[in-house]
């Protein structure tokens, strides 16, 4: 089994990661007391929002089967940061 941290999960790198999603929930409940219908709108945003984060996921899935072999896919876990950073 692979580590996708190879050994290293330090606390900088998995702050990177759920930073960003704590922050926008966070301001998605700050931002409520401007809404007209907040208990339904911020319902229907973050429904918006996770469907909206999905669509491009599938999107990037179906790009890069079309882009890459099968077996770089299966064998590279990091296909996805080498393509950003190529």
């Amino acid at each position: 089994h692979d580590d996708a941290c190879e050994g290293d999960c330090s606390f900088r790198k998995v702050f990177a990661i759920i930073f960003p999603a704590v922050t926008g929930i966070m301001e998605g409940a700050n931002l409520s007391g401007d809404l007209k219908n907040p208990g339904r709108d911020i319902g229907r945003g973050t429904l918006i929002a996770v469907g909206c984060a999905f669509l491009v996921y599938i999107v990037l899935i179906v790009a890069f089967a079309g882009a890459f072999d099968r077996s770089v896919l299966i064998d590279n876990q990091a296909i996805f940061q080498e393509a950003c950073i190529n």
